[in-house]
């Protein structure tokens, strides 16, 4: 009975022992699973990255080409006449295109913020003049329903692009007759 009690026990053990082993076989299994779907995740947004890296590269050099030829024709437009706001806005947003561009160059490292008082007002009503055209083409107006003397502190370029992409948002979703109306509320004065 003894011997029949101790085999008993080892077996129990042994099956434990198994057991144990199975669950750990198959947990380890399961990790090896999940860290190869994660590397190839890794993998493939580091792809990502290199191609938008060489897209930003490609587009440089014809923005520098573009911001060249607006200057140029910009002289033949002096201060006072009543196309050279266009070149102006031209100008600006060539600008704002070449900061992204470098943006996505500097993807692997911190972007750098220029925080200063900006003033709502302005912010709102820049973008508004640089997506003018498109919401004419729309056929939606744009308000801006912003505090008088609001400022926030944030960095421009940021703002502006944050504010065109919340207004080109609404445009997209208006109907023709539609309104894109943009309300901020701020501290008076500068911060």
């Amino acid at each position: 009975l003894k011997i029949g009690l101790s085999l008993i026990s080892a077996l129990a053990v042994a099956s434990l022992m198994a057991g144990f082993l199975v669950d750990r076989r198959e947990a380890e299994r399961s990790r090896a699973l999940d860290l190869g779907l994660r590397l190839e995740s890794v993998e493939r947004m580091a792809s990502m990255g290199r191609m938008a890296s060489g897209v930003a590269h490609e587009v440089r050099t014809p923005l520098g080409s573009i911001q060249g030829a607006a200057e140029i024709l910009a002289e033949d437009f002096p201060e006072g006449h009543p196309r050279r706001p266009f070149f102006e806005i031209l100008l600006e947003e060539i600008g704002r295109l070449k900061r992204v561009v470098e943006d996505f160059l500097d993807l692997g490292r911190p972007i750098p913020l220029s925080p200063r008082p900006v003033r709502l007002e302005e912010a709102v009503n820049e973008v508004f003049q640089s997506l003018g055209a498109e919401a004419a083409r729309a056929g939606v107006s744009l308000r801006s329903l912003v505090q008088e003397g609001a400022v926030v502190r944030a960095d421009p370029l940021r703002l502006h692009q944050a504010l065109a992409n919340l207004v080109l948002n609404g445009l997209q979703a208006s109907p023709p007759g539609g309104c894109v109306r943009v309300r901020a509320e701020g501290a008076p004065g500068l911060c």
